[in-house]
């Protein structure tokens, strides 16, 4: 999974989402920060849960990567174990736009 941070602003997303649906969009809420913990939309799991390990590598656009660990709660997928060391060093703040893919 690779993700973009933009500041709710889509036009700052790669161009080369244009027609792919494998990515997914996220607006970091008070929640995800409080509860240290982001879930992975519905439709992605369904498109491609088969496809997705317990363990995933954000890399962001600098190349660095983080090592999250997903978390399986009845039909939901969230990034969990990794994810709050993730949103701190991003200095993730709510209402930031994210773009995984």
């Amino acid at each position: 999974m690779t993700y973009y941070q933009t500041q709710r602003d889509h036009d700052n997303a790669p161009s080369d989402f244009a027609g792919e649906d494998s990515h997914f969009f996220k607006n970091i809420l008070k929640e995800t920060l409080c509860d240290q913990k982001l879930m992975i939309p519905n439709t992605f799991v369904r498109k491609y849960g088969e496809n997705l390990s317990s363990l995933t590598f954000l890399k962001l656009p600098n190349g660095a990567k983080w090592k999250v660990e997903l978390a399986y709660h009845n039909s939901e997928v969230w990034l969990q174990k990794g994810w709050k060391e993730f949103a701190e060093c991003c200095s993730l703040k709510q209402g930031r736009l994210l773009v995984f893919r």
